[in-house]
């Protein structure tokens, strides 16, 4: 019957959803974790992720992604005294970041990952 072979089309398609949004934040998380720069590990080690939804159909899909270390928003924003590991306020090695850099680059990402579901 017709209708079936629609609801089946779209039940691999909601699967294909579900697999792109994962791969998608695998990478993000991926990228984030490699750009925070690293003096002692803490902040680079203090990434936790959760993905919440059901990935296998593609509803309901939440990725969070979170560093609670207490200097993480100076790493991100900025605001450090001069220093000789400081640059304009900024690690020097992150001066833009780690996640304003890897949202920038989400786009990308997105359709990178999507181009290869098809």
């Amino acid at each position: 019957m017709w209708t079936l072979d629609i609801r089946k089309w779209i039940k691999g398609q909601e699967a294909k959803i579900g697999q792109v949004f994962r791969s998608v934040a695998l990478e993000v998380e991926a990228s984030v974790i490699a750009r925070t720069p690293v003096d002692t590990g803490r902040a680079r080690g203090g990434w936790q992720s959760e993905m919440i939804g059901n990935v296998l159909s593609g509803k309901g899909l939440v990725f969070t992604l979170v560093n609670n270390v207490p200097y993480i928003l100076k790493l991100e924003y900025g605001g450090y005294p001069p220093g000789p590991k400081i640059v304009g306020g900024y690690s020097a090695k992150s001066p833009k970041g780690m996640v304003r850099v890897t949202m920038a680059e989400f786009p990308g990402i997105v359709a990178k990952k999507a181009a290869s579901a098809r």
